[in-house]
Formats: structure tokens, sequence, C-alpha cells
């Protein structure tokens, strides 16, 4: 038997596919995070056999220590001293209630497994102090999507060596040709 959560996640699903296949890509991360919202929720209730009021009395608990913001740059500056080949960029969409963190090189985004544990714990802790609110992490190889309206941008220091380095050598190519 499947529980309302469940049929709610289903459904938001279906409607990020919908989304997608009419290109409306910020719409698709708000649908897809609100169905792992619902299905958060759905454990919570249902496999730790908790209540709403201890769900809320917990999330009011988070709520006094931080607020999200401050939440999700703590997270990034942590993450640029584990990930230091990195640069970070933040934004919040206030229409939507959305923060998108860019990050790069694309390598570490899509390959790198230390990220993927890093942003499942994140995402994962961030849903749960803050559930009305959604946290997407994106790179620059996704085209349909970006970062508008910088808010805070992070360089790891390799990052910073190397993007000298590579500019050194884009100078000393303009002069020899």
């Amino acid at each position: 038997m499947t529980s309302y959560l469940q049929n709610k996640a289903k459904d938001l699903v279906a409607a990020a596919n919908l989304l997608h296949a009419n290109k409306l890509y910020p719409a698709v991360a708000h649908s897809a995070y609100y169905c792992c919202v619902q299905l958060m929720k759905h454990i919570w209730l249902y496999s730790m056999r908790k209540t709403e009021n201890d769900l809320m009395n917990e999330l009011n608990r988070y709520n006094q220590i931080m607020k999200s913001r401050e939440f999700i740059v703590k997270e990034l500056e942590n993450f640029i001293k584990q990930f230091p080949q990195t640069r970070v960029r933040y934004e919040h969409e206030k229409l939507t209630n959305a923060h998108f963190v860019e990050v790069v090189p694309y390598e570490v985004y899509n390959s790198d497994e230390k990220f993927f544990l890093w942003e499942y714990e994140t995402l994962s802790k961030y849903s749960k102090i803050y559930p009305g609110e959604g946290l997407c992490f994106i790179s620059d190889d996704d085209d349909s999507v970006g970062i508008e309206n910088v808010e805070l941008t992070l360089y790891g220091a390799e990052y910073v060596r190397k993007q000298k380095k590579k500019n050194k050598e884009r100078v000393v190519e303009l002069i020899n040709e």
C-alpha cells in the first residue's frame, strides 16, 4: 500500500518530466526536489515511525541554530577546504526559495565519488533542517541552468594556482601568435 506522500512524489516526478520535455528547466529542479522531500517525509513517518509533531520539533530546534544561507555558506567553506581544486558560486532564487550552488570543474561535480558523498550528506542535512527550501548543485557544463546573480564565490587554493598558470600560458600563446 502506498502512502499519500509516495503518491505526491510520483506526481512530482511526472511533473518534472513534463517540465523537462517542455524545456522549463528551473522548474524541473523544483519539482524533483519536492519529490525527494515527500519521500523523506514518508520515511520519517512510516519507516522511522515518528510523528509530524516530532518532525516539527526537530526542525524548530535546527532552525533556531542557524538560517539556511548561513548553513550553506558554512558548508561551502568546508567544501572548499576538502576540495581545494574547485570554485563554487552561490545564488538564492527568491521567487522559488531555492538555493543554487555551481561547482567547477565539471569533473569533480560529475565523477568524483568523494564529492557525491559530500553532496548527499549536505543535501540530507539541509532537507531535514529547511524542508520548505530547495538546494540544488549544478556545474558549468549544465547549459540549461546557471548562476545569474552570484551572491558568493569561493575559490580553493589549488583552483587559484591552476587558473593563474592557465592565464600565464594564454598570455604566452598570445605573445607568440
